[in-house]
This record gives structure tokens, sequence and C-alpha cells, in this order.
């Protein structure tokens, strides 16, 4: 006889094929099982479609779930946090789907410098996955026009040897994303 593991791996691999044959014009229900495998389905096809890759970063950036990534420039990346938990949409239907523009610094460090409005999993499948789909456009565009802060302004560190992409705080400065201000003060206070 099957474990309980192997026939909850089985029926979740059932319900995704089944998905995938859901009309997508759908209106999403996250209380329903087939519509959170319908929505990971279809949302998973337009990401990959898009040139998206499946990454696994430190769980403490995504909490368990599938982030898809795709590089815009060196060191430049578009960053969907998707809400599929293995082959589903989590049930909570209070969270959303998030797009935002990621610089990685030279010693590794993600600095986010755009975001966009949030995705909410609200009315049908397909257009949930059209409104992502064009948060990833909108965030490539300001990601591929030089480099640009989460307000959409154009800023680069003034520094001759940095020339890395600026980003606006909380509090309204304008910061370098490879915190070169930081290396200035460590040179300084060794010196």
């Amino acid at each position: 006889m099957a474990s309980k593991h192997t026939r909850t791996r089985e029926r979740s691999r059932e319900l995704y094929n089944t998905a995938g044959k859901l009309p997508f014009s759908v209106v999403y229900d996250p209380g329903q099982e087939l519509h959170r495998y319908a929505l990971a389905y279809a949302l998973r096809d337009g990401l990959f479609g898009n040139g998206f890759v499946k990454q696994s970063f430190h769980k403490e950036f995504h909490a368990g779930e599938c982030v898809y990534l795709k590089v815009v420039k060196p060191h430049l990346y578009v960053v969907v946090y998707s809400t599929i938990c293995f082959h589903e949409c989590r049930a909570k239907s209070t969270d959303a789907i998030r797009v935002v523009g990621i610089y990685e610094s030279t010693q590794g460090a993600m600095c986010p410098l755009v975001k966009t409005e949030r995705v909410f999993r609200k009315g049908k499948i397909e257009a949930i996955v059209q409104r992502t789909l064009e948060r990833v456009a909108a965030v490539e565009e300001m990601l591929g026009s030089d480099q640009t802060s989460r307000s959409g302004q154009t800023k680069v560190c003034p520094r001759s040897d940095c020339g890395a992409p600026m980003f606006l705080s909380k509090k309204g400065r304008w910061v370098c994303a490879e915190l070169c201000f930081k290396r200035d003060r460590s040179m300084s206070t060794s010196e």
C-alpha cells in the first residue's frame, strides 16, 4: 500500500495535469484546490515563456514560495515572488504576487531598486497572469533604461570608480546600491 506522502504527491500531480486543461477564463476562487493549481500552472507557463527561471534563494527571502528570476543586464534582475508553494498557489487569498527589480552588488548582496504594485489574485486566471506579465514588462523597462529608482527616476552613482545604480531610501535620500560610501568610511578608519 502506498504511503500517505506518495498518495499526496500522486494527487498533486493529477491535479496539476488537470489544471492545465481548465479554461483560464474561469474566475479564480482560492477556496477551490483545482483553481489554485490552474493559476500556478498558468503563471508558471507565462513566466517560463517570458524567459524566467525558477530560483531558490535562502528561505528568509521567500518563505517557501517559488521565486522566478530573469536577468535584464549583468547584476540587474526581475524577480517574481509567485505565491506558488509546491504545485499550487497558497489558499490564503489576502497575499499577492510581487514583482521587483533587484541589483546584486559585487559582494553578493541583493538590493531592491524597483517595485511595482502587488498583483492581487482576484478575477479571472488569465487576467491575473496578464497583470503579472504587465508588471514584469514595466520593471524590465525601468531596469533596461539605465538604472532607475523605485519611483522610476534614473540615477547612477556619481563616483567615477563606482557607477552602480542608486535608489531612494525610505527617508527620501539617494543611496548607492554598492554602498560605496560605507567602503570610504571603512578605508578611512583603517588608515
